[in-house]
């Protein structure tokens, strides 16, 4: 099991050399404009690095990671909510209009 608070404490997912994932970024985006999707959960969101490619239309973003150094670097940039949670546990409390799984799935158990 990745041990993600020291993944993201060591810089390994800081967001350097993401121009691989930004196709799949504005594929995404896009999807959610269209939808006209405002209001997004990030599932595994990290560092938040899908948030730019999510549009001005956006109204509330949440992003939720299990990384509590990836949620205070999320906090730290005020662009949004953010939830420290193992998703495979946390329960919404309320309804979104579109959850983002971005390389995510493949970690959980089930």
């Amino acid at each position: 099991m990745t041990d993600w608070n020291q993944a993201y404490a060591s810089g390994v997912y800081d967001g350097r050399g993401e121009t691989v994932s930004s196709p799949r970024f504005a594929l995404i985006g896009g999807l959610c404009t269209r939808a006209r999707a405002t209001d997004i959960l990030d599932v595994g969101c990290g560092i938040g690095l899908l948030r730019a490619s999510l549009g001005l239309g956006l109204s509330r973003y949440t992003g939720l990671d299990c990384s509590s150094v990836a949620i205070q670097r999320l906090q730290d940039k005020g662009d949004g909510d953010c939830i420290c949670a193992d998703a495979e546990q946390w329960l919404p409390v309320r309804q979104y209009d579109a959850v983002i799984l971005n390389e995510v799935l493949y970690y959980f158990k089930d």
